[in-house]
């Protein structure tokens, strides 16, 4: 593999808005092929040097279009991330001529799936349960607004709203919302046509103040929505400033997402 001049290793990169139909809208993630050797730290201090919500490290294996995939906001790793996965399989698909329409992926959370098709890329994810939160639950007045249910789904809280007004119009204090051992509160309540739900997603506590489309959040998203609702499938809208949409489908313990994303940027990273 290339040096620089200055005898720094060489990674490849590129930068793409996933989960939306057009550039600068959907949550971008940079995505990283890991050729060289790269340390947890410098993959950490790679990550805060971009600082967007995530930042995928891509690492080739010898089996035919299986990657080694891992996930870090500016200031830690996490266990599964929707969207840099998403546009992990559009920058290998784009950039790195991989043509193959499924590509597997190892990870923290296990073997992870993309497949490409006609009306987008279909991520194939565990599924988060649900179950009621019994804690104490005061830090919820930092939202704006009491709601009407929550409701604790893997290592998030999933806080459930009457109206898509209430979820676009919240003006949560970070302070209050980063007290809850969680890693974010995805806040949620019935969409407006032709989205089955509203969501946004706020986790401090991973330096990440609102997410600003997230995709592990639907499979939580699809596991509520879709038993409340009786629908085979949902159709999801995140309200963050730069805005998001996609499909999702709860079977067993699975979740398929379905969107699209737009590579924005490719280049050199020296190291």
């Amino acid at each position: 593999m290339p040096f620089n001049t200055l005898g720094s290793r060489i990674f490849k990169y590129g930068v793409v808005d996933a989960f939306s139909d057009r550039p600068f809208s959907g949550n971008p993630a940079a995505v990283v092929i890991v050729e060289w050797d790269l340390l947890d730290s410098e993959m950490q201090q790679v990550a805060a040097e971009f600082n967007l919500s995530e930042t995928a490290f891509l690492t080739p294996t010898d089996a035919l279009n299986e990657f080694g995939l891992r996930w870090f906001t500016p200031t830690s790793e996490v266990k599964l991330c929707g969207h840099a996965t998403l546009a992990a399989s559009v920058y290998l698909a784009e950039v790195r001529g991989v043509t193959s329409p499924t590509i597997g992926f190892d990870t923290l959370s296990g073997r992870l799936v993309s497949h490409r098709g006609n009306d987008g890329t279909t991520l194939d994810f565990p599924a988060t349960p649900i179950t009621p939160f019994e804690d104490q639950i005061d830090w919820v007045l930092g939202l704006g607004s009491l709601p009407a249910e929550v409701w604790r789904a893997g290592d998030d809280v999933l806080v459930v709203f009457p109206t898509h007004e209430d979820v676009v119009a919240m003006v949560p204090q970070m302070s209050e919302i980063a007290k809850i051992n969680c890693r974010g509160v995805i806040v949620t309540a019935p969409g407006v046509s032709p989205y089955t739900c509203t969501s946004r997603m706020f986790a401090p506590r991973l330096g990440i103040s609102e997410d600003p489309v997230t995709g592990s959040a639907h499979c939580a998203l699809a596991v509520y929505w879709q038993k409340r609702l009786g629908l085979s499938a949902i159709r999801g809208f995140q309200a963050s400033a730069r805005t998001g949409h996609m499909d999702a489908r709860h079977t067993g313990d699975r979740v398929a997402l379905t969107g699209t994303a737009q590579l924005i940027a490719k280049g050199e990273l020296f190291l």
